[in-house]
C-alpha cells in the first residue's frame, strides 16, 4: 500500500511543476533541474524540521523573512540593529534567516565573499552563547539546505501573490547562483548529520 503524501508536500510539487510549467520556454533546462532539486531538498528541510522543532533539537525563533530591507541600521556602534516585519515569524533552523539575507540584491562576488564567513560567524556566536551538540558540519548543511529552499521563492511569489516575471527574474538568477556556489545538490545524496 502507497502512503499517502503530506498535503504541504503535495502543494509544493504541485506548484513548482506548474511554475516549471508556466515557464517552459522561458527557463533554460539548468534552472528546471536546479528548481525540482531544490524542491526536494526544501521537502527534506520541512521533514527534518519538524522532527527538529519536536525534539527541540537545534531550533530557534525565526524571523523567516530576514533580507536585508527588513532591518533597522544604527548610525552608530553604540545602538544595536532591529529586525522588522515578523510576519512569516516561527520556531525554525537560523540558518534559514541568514540564507534569506544572502540570497538576493548582491552581486555574485559579494555572496562569494559573504557567505561562508556569515554562517561561520553564526555558528561562533551560537558556540559562545552555550550552544552545544551542534557542530559546524550540521550549520554548514543546514545554510544549505536553506539557500536551496530560497530557490523557490520566486516560485511562491509567482504561484501565491501573482507577482510578475520581470520582478523575479533577476533574483531567480541569483539564488540559481548561490545553489551552486554552495553545492546544494550534495544534500540530495548525503544523510542527516
Amino acid at each position: 500500500m502507497q502512503s499517502k503524501e503530506h498535503p504541504q508536500v503535495k502543494m509544493i510539487r504541485e506548484r513548482v511543476n506548474l511554475f516549471i510549467s508556466e515557464f517552459n520556454n522561458t527557463f533554460d533546462i539548468a534552472t528546471k533541474e536546479t528548481l525540482k532539486k531544490a524542491m526536494e531538498i526544501s521537502i527534506k528541510q520541512i521533514k527534518e524540521t519538524a522532527h527538529r522543532i519536536i525534539a527541540n533539537n537545534n531550533v530557534t525563533v525565526c524571523n523567516g523573512d530576514s533580507h536585508i530591507y527588513n532591518f533597522m541600521l544604527p548610525n552608530t556602534k553604540a545602538v544595536s540593529p532591529l529586525i522588522v516585519d515578523f510576519q512569516f515569524w516561527g520556531e525554525g533552523i537560523g540558518t534559514g534567516d541568514l540564507a534569506h539575507l544572502t540570497r538576493v540584491r548582491f552581486s555574485d562576488e559579494l555572496k562569494r565573499e559573504v557567505q561562508i564567513s556569515l554562517v561561520e560567524h553564526y555558528h561562533k556566536v551560537l558556540r559562545a552563547g552555550g550552544v552545544t551538540g551542534y557542530s559546524w558540519d550540521n550549520c554548514l548543511r543546514d545554510y544549505q539546505m536553506s539557500v536551496a529552499s530560497m530557490v523557490l521563492i520566486p516560485m511562491w511569489q509567482y504561484t501565491g501573490f501573482k507577482i510578475e516575471y520581470e520582478k523575479w527574474k533577476d533574483d531567480l538568477q541569483g539564488l540559481v547562483y548561490n545553489f551552486k556556489y554552495m553545492k546544494c545538490e550534495e544534500i540530495l545524496w548525503n544523510t542527516v548529520l
